[in-house]
């Protein structure tokens, strides 16, 4: 079975924080409701995906899970930029100088959305 395909299937189903999805990692099957992602990154030495969830877990994705593939998983997944996949649920605010400002424990977080994400992310939010 193509592993995108499985992700895909998944995703059909996945309607809540609650509902748990799969994830192919180098070591297997991860499976983890949407509320516990808190953002993906790509690793360019390791040429993957890697998912950080709560409990500042990191798992690899496998290679061929692409950006797309994790984008198509639930509208709360949101590119920040080229190399970062962000919960927008865990996001408390973006700053003037586009960096995340995310819920506490994770408020440390550096992450900084590009300026082509940021206005994709203004059309797809409600900003008063």
């Amino acid at each position: 079975m193509n592993p995108n395909m499985f992700i895909g299937q998944s995703n059909q189903r996945l309607g809540s924080d609650e509902q748990k999805f799969a994830l192919h990692t180098v070591t297997g099957l991860l499976l983890l409701k949407r509320s516990e992602v808190i953002y993906f990154q790509y690793n360019d030495n390791l040429r993957s995906w890697q998912v950080y969830s709560n409990g500042g877990r990191i798992s690899k994705l496998r290679t061929c899970i692409t950006a797309k593939d994790i984008l198509n998983i639930s509208p709360s997944f949101f590119q920040a930029n080229h190399f970062v996949i962000v919960n927008i649920d865990c996001l408390a605010s973006i700053d003037t100088q586009l960096h995340c400002i995310f819920h506490p424990p994770y408020n440390n977080l550096d992450i900084t959305i590009s300026r082509t994400y940021y206005h994709k992310l203004r059309e797809i939010l409600e900003i008063i």
